[in-house]
């Protein structure tokens, strides 16, 4: 008899394992998702564009744009932030909707910070360009002048030495010509525009050195004249 009372109870454990192994699924499917997930690539996207558009920022005031210059910029970004916090406790909340609204917009705001803070740098480093230019101009400006002087001199002591006026006429030429572009390169530094002058100025040392040397070559070419 006692055997027949043994089958019972391995049969109710099994039963009983079964139904905690049936709630236990049911419970896991019934589980809530992470409420992050919804707005996550939301999020990450804000996150990027925040660093992004303050590294753009950083190089426009490392070029020269001022504090005043890049001020509604540094305070957009302090926004975003602020809604980038907002939404993350929005979305910790399991508030969704509420949390991608609020990266939604704020997004949009960040993409215009962006843009507007390449915009700024980018006129800064035009800026930048322009002084480096004009430095650069007025210092080969400084070179050109006694150039123009030695090649003058230079075309008159051939002539004094007896060098043919065809031997010399390359030489003049090169030496107006140097003339004008410097007076051109003038004109442009006045106007703003250094590197067209700078650009003026390579030519115009470019004609005076031959001015000189083709100078140079005619006098020692001359027959001294009887």
């Amino acid at each position: 008899m006692s055997g027949m009372h043994a089958c019972p109870l391995p049969f109710w454990k099994s039963l009983g394992l079964a139904v905690v192994v049936i709630l236990s699924i049911i419970g896991c499917a019934k589980a809530p998702q992470v409420p992050q997930a919804a707005g996550g690539p939301q999020l990450t996207a804000l996150t990027d564009c925040i660093a992004r558009t303050q590294r753009t920022v950083d190089a426009a005031m490392s070029a020269g744009a001022s504090a005043g210059e890049m001020g509604p910029t540094s305070t957009g970004l302090a926004d975003a932030r602020d809604a980038a916090d907002d939404a993350q406790k929005l979305l910790q909340a399991g508030k969704p909707q509420e949390a991608n609204e609020r990266l939604t917009k704020a997004l949009e705001d960040c993409q215009k910070l962006d843009t507007q803070a390449v915009q700024a740098r980018d006129a800064a480093l035009a800026r930048q360009a322009q002084a480096r230019a004009r430095l650069r101009a007025e210092q080969r400006l400084q070179q050109v002048n006694p150039c123009l002087a030695a090649a003058q001199q230079s075309i008159l002591a051939a002539d004094a030495a007896g060098a043919a006026a065809g031997d010399l006429a390359g030489a003049r030429r090169a030496l107006t010509s140097s003339e004008s572009t410097v007076r051109e390169a003038q004109q442009q530094l006045a106007r703003g525009n250094a590197v067209q002058a700078l650009s003026y100025l390579d030519a115009a040392q470019s004609d005076c050195l031959s001015a000189r040397d083709q100078a140079n070559q005619a006098r020692s070419a001359a027959v001294p004249r009887r």
